[in-house]
């Protein structure tokens, strides 16, 4: 886990960027907004994959792959809502009665 191969940091990478680009013009001040705050972890957390410290890469490693997953569950919730449960890749949106 040390040294993450440069696809695995692709990976990770995608999920940091689904919230830094939600979060490109809100506001940094004040409360900020939920996907503000996951973009100015990852941030952080990428910082922390090149450090010295092996406990501190480690937990940066399982924020970010942690991350990742929120993106894609929360995507997988969205189709779901939209398509139903349906794998077909051609099915079209269902109706407010789920139809």
């Amino acid at each position: 886990m040390d040294q993450l191969t440069q696809d695995h940091r692709a990976d990770l990478r995608a999920g940091c960027n689904h919230y830094e680009n939600r979060a490109r013009f809100l506001s940094r001040e004040g409360n900020i907004e939920f996907v503000t705050l996951m973009a100015e972890a990852c941030g952080a957390a990428e910082n922390s994959l090149g450090s010295l410290r092996t406990e501190e890469r480690q937990a940066a490693h399982l924020f970010l792959h942690r991350v990742l997953q929120l993106k894609d569950t929360i995507i997988d919730m969205n189709m779901r809502r939209v398509y139903g449960e349906t794998d077909n890749p051609f099915a079209k949106p269902q109706d407010a009665e789920g139809d």
